[in-house]
């Protein structure tokens, strides 16, 4: 039976529309890339980047005279302590250097048999400028091969970076959300162009455009909550098995696309808020070309 002032349709024969088969999966496509588009950006940036000015200073290793190495440390830290702007000094660990430097040797070995440099991390206020020239020749008197490695360039490159990244990402996003939101209006509208008969008996029957259109809200929100939902649930299992590939491969410089706890909440609304947005697409459609025909 046809109830169309109650608002409710029991024979309306969108379960059979193909078109809407085709949003689904269409939809759930789309999903995938957003969730990995978004993913590989949450991996990349980090907003605090750059925030401090830092450098290092490196103490070049006296292989014949270790006792020696450790007097020029001292002098040096000493030296450090005094600059007006420090927040924290760090002697990196030779077992450290050891491990940034492993993954790029085929044998550790051989990386544990290298002078390596002695390297202190300094930490500066960002309020108090240092001159990095005058701090390098102060610290040459004191031993003629240390070197130091400002970090203020790579910074900017990496905000620059961030920046530049987060704003392709973001366009990237809309750019597909724009596409999926064109596919439900275009699935919508061939959906009433194929049952046009229908609707126009439904309103010579008395019908209101709300409820027409209400058919139609209803069923792309089905569509595109299970699409997108299916969707989301191939990405997160394809994140899962590449977080497995760097221990599998023994190689730590590979990319581990891990979702932590505090993201997942996103992810999970993420087929609900498709859903209720194509809907809303799905609801004007039909509104506005109904509209259209009553003129």
């Amino acid at each position: 039976m046809l109830k169309t002032r109650n608002t409710s349709l029991h024979q309306f024969p969108l379960n059979q529309d193909g078109g809407q088969t085709y949003l689904s999966w269409a939809v759930g496509f789309l999903s995938i890339i957003i969730v990995f588009m978004v993913m590989g950006f949450l991996s990349v940036y980090d907003p605090d980047t750059g925030s401090n000015p830092t450098f290092t200073v490196e103490i070049p290793l006296i292989e014949k005279d270790p006792e020696q190495s450790a007097v020029l440390l001292e002098k040096v830290s000493t030296f450090l302590k005094t600059i007006p702007s420090l927040q924290k000094i760090e002697v990196v660990e030779r077992s450290e250097l050891i491990n940034l430097l492993g993954p790029l040797a085929n044998d550790l070995n051989t990386v544990e048999d290298l002078p390596l440099p002695i390297l202190i991390d300094v930490t500066l206020d960002s309020k108090v400028p240092v001159k990095i020239k005058g701090l390098t020749q102060q610290l040459r008197q004191i031993a003629a091969g240390i070197h130091v490695e400002p970090y203020a360039k790579w910074h900017s490159m990496v905000q620059i970076h961030n920046r530049t990244l987060q704003t392709l990402v973001l366009g990237g996003i809309i750019l597909i959300l724009m596409i999926m939101m064109a596919l439900v209006s275009l699935v919508t509208r061939t959906s009433l162009t194929a049952y046009r008969s229908i609707v126009d008996i439904l309103r010579l029957m008395g019908a209101r455009n709300t409820f027409i259109a209400r058919q139609f809200q209803n069923k792309t929100f089905l569509s595109c909550l299970k699409g997108s939902f299916i969707g989301l649930v191939i990405s997160l299992v394809v994140l899962y098995c590449l977080s497995m590939l760097p221990p599998l491969l023994s190689s730590p410089l590979l990319f581990e696309p891990l979702i932590t706890f505090y993201q997942l909440p996103f992810f999970l609304l993420l087929p609900l808020v498709t859903a209720i947005v194509s809907a809303f697409v799905s609801y004007l459609t039909v509104l506005r070309l109904l509209h259209h025909l009553e003129q």
